[in-house]
């Protein structure tokens, strides 16, 4: 068996947002910011 189909398939993939990493933890702190200062009824 031979994963070149597999490998080219992912290599091809080219939709869907590009975002890099850190903009995808900076939204996911602020996001658990929001909801802890909201179970806390700081919002």
């Amino acid at each position: 068996m031979s994963s070149a189909g597999l490998v080219r398939f992912y290599e091809e993939e080219n939709l869907g947002l590009k975002l890099k990493p850190g903009y995808i933890i900076a939204v996911s702190a602020v996001f658990a910011v929001i909801v802890t200062l909201a179970h806390f009824g700081l919002l």
